[in-house]
């Protein structure tokens, strides 16, 4: 009988340890309190305070930050605090700035309960402390306990990091808390500005789409941490609430698009370019239930397709870099990092990761240190783009090098043959002088018939003279006309644009008729074939003037 008492005694002894809430012993120094957590799952979202207080099913928490995970169920948190200070405020931090509807039930040593709601769901405004995070009072004198209940629901991922301390030591960490996230829109701001300088001077698109993509990310990252809640839109519980889902999926679209201009996806990578508008529809998706109030399918779909694209963006870009385009590396690398930051950020939602400043601060260092490294392959684009059109200069001046050879030995060639032309003239002409010479001694009826016949001779001299030049003229005439089409050409093109009809199509092809034709090449032969035309018609004229000089009245 007395083993049987002793046993029984024993059995209640331990229902009460088993049964007994641990008690938070506060001595002075910022604790977490996550493992001191009761947590009770309500799955029909139905339970009142007066029915979880005295409820059984209470589990003890294992984890320092318990995670309960994307659910559409309603946790209660328990907890008992003892002070064991001369302080009598305490600062109890929630450093969770997403989560929808939170209620806070304090129950004193008295027994009287109250309560304080907080969350997305209600304005900004109804906070104690201007923070993202939610700042508890907690009144407790020197050796009370008090029982706390935390209510929570939300649509995301929950995480309870909890932090009691003294009210200096907590806005202290507060105070650094915004003192990083400011340290991070600094960066990303200067980065925006530096990159929408550079569009605004060289006007290429990838920038743009590159600002874009930055300010969006610095948004969605504020969103995170709970800053824009804070400044852009304190009195709209609604946006607060659906931000996160909106976001979400456009950084990734914004990712997508800009990584077709980057990388010119189109022509490097066209069978791959056409999968990134799946991704990009399922983005769309997913903003459109999370606004219809599917928070949790909404949720869970956008991480999913956020670990796709994200893939299905390293893929390509290694592909392309594979292929020689060395801004694809920049791209892969930084990609990379962004890619080690969200995986650190996801395993610590899952758990598998500790909760900590490491982690919870991973994802934004991430994508600063990927925004820096896309600048630099920006910057890299543009050095590329630089030597190529070098090269076609140089090549260009080569072609005009070679044209101003050949004419000149042209040039060279026609003098040479207009010499031995004017020499043979004055030879013919001496001989006709003597021929006259001894036409006018022999007979004067022969003297006026011998002059028509040496003034035919000269007539046909100076005329095949003249042809040379003419010839020269005419040889120019052909090609220079060929030119003048290819221009009138050109200008049809430009006059068949209208608002009327498709103004990108038809530029490309206005474009693309420059190109066939080689504009530059074209104005500059036209130059050549002018400059030829002038100088036979100027031999022509000298040698009419000569033929002036050497005619005379009688």
């Amino acid at each position: 009988m007395f083993i049987r008492f002793l046993f029984s005694i024993t059995l209640v002894l331990s229902s009460v340890v088993v049964m007994a809430q641990p008690v938070i012993q506060f001595t002075g120094d910022n604790i977490n309190i996550g493992k001191s957590l009761l947590i009770l799952k309500d799955s029909s979202n139905t339970l009142t305070f007066d029915e979880v207080i005295n409820n059984d099913n209470f589990q003890l928490s294992e984890q320092k930050v318990p995670n309960l995970g994307i659910s559409n169920s309603t946790f209660w948190l328990k907890f008992k605090i003892q002070n064991h200070t001369d302080s009598k405020l305490l600062l109890l931090d929630l450093s969770q700035p997403g989560i929808d509807h939170i209620e806070f039930y304090k129950i004193d040593a008295d027994g009287r309960v109250t309560k304080e709601e907080y969350g997305e769901s209600l304005p900004y405004s109804k906070r104690n402390y201007s923070h993202p995070d939610y700042v508890f009072n907690l009144k407790i004198n020197e050796g009370d306990i008090h029982t706390y209940l935390l209510k929570v629901k939300s649509g995301e991922q929950i995480q309870i990091p909890l932090t009691l301390g003294r009210p200096l030591p907590i806005l202290e960490a507060l105070a650094t808390k915004d003192m990083l996230f400011g340290l991070y829109v600094g960066i990303m701001s200067v980065m925006l500005l530096y990159n929408l300088f550079i569009y605004f001077s060289i006007k290429d698109k990838s920038y743009l789409f590159y600002v874009i993509y930055i300010f969006i990310v610095t948004l969605t990252q504020a969103n995170f941490q709970g800053y824009a809640f804070r400044f852009l839109w304190p009195e709209s519980s609604w946006v607060a609430t659906n931000a996160v889902y909106i976001l979400s999926a456009i950084v990734g679209m914004s990712a997508a698009v800009f990584m077709m201009f980057f990388l010119n996806t189109r022509q490097n990578v066209p069978h791959l370019h056409k999968g990134l508008f799946i991704f990009i529809t399922i983005y769309i998706i997913t903003i459109l239930m999370g606004v219809s109030g599917f928070h949790n399918l909404s949720f869970k779909i956008v991480e999913i397709n956020a670990m796709l694209t994200a893939l299905y963006q390293l893929y390509i870009s290694f592909i392309i870099s594979k292929q020689g385009y060395r801004p694809a590396k920049f791209f892969l690398y930084a990609w990379i990092i962004f890619l080690i930051g969200v995986c650190i950020f996801v395993l610590k939602d899952l758990g598998v990761l500790p909760y900590n400043n490491f982690t919870y601060y991973t994802m934004p260092a991430g994508s600063a240190i990927e925004v820096v490294l896309l600048s630099f392959g920006l910057a890299d684009r543009i050095n590329i783009l630089k030597k190529e059109k070098e090269e076609s200069q140089a090549k260009a001046l080569e072609i005009l090098k070679e044209n101003e050879r050949i004419i000149k030995e042209q040039n060279i060639l026609l003098e040479r043959k207009v010499r031995e032309r004017t020499l043979e003239l004055e030879e013919a002409n001496k001989e006709i002088s003597r021929t006259l010479h001894d036409l006018k001694e022999t007979q004067s009826q022969l003297v006026n018939a011998e002059k028509m016949a040496s003034l035919g001779q000269l007539t046909a001299g100076i005329a095949h003279e003249m042809n040379n030049p003419i010839n020269f003229v005419a040889s120019n005439v052909k090609p220079l006309k060929q030119d003048v089409n290819d221009l009138l050409e050109l200008l049809r093109k430009y006059d068949e644009i209208s608002l009327n009809v498709n103004l990108e199509e038809k530029l490309k092809e206005v474009e693309a008729l420059k190109k066939e034709i080689d504009i530059d090449y074209l104005l500059d032969e036209i130059d050549q074939l002018l400059k030829g035309i002038d100088d036979g018609a100027s031999r022509t004229t000298e040698i009419v003037k000569g033929l002036r000089n050497f005619s005379r009245l009688d």
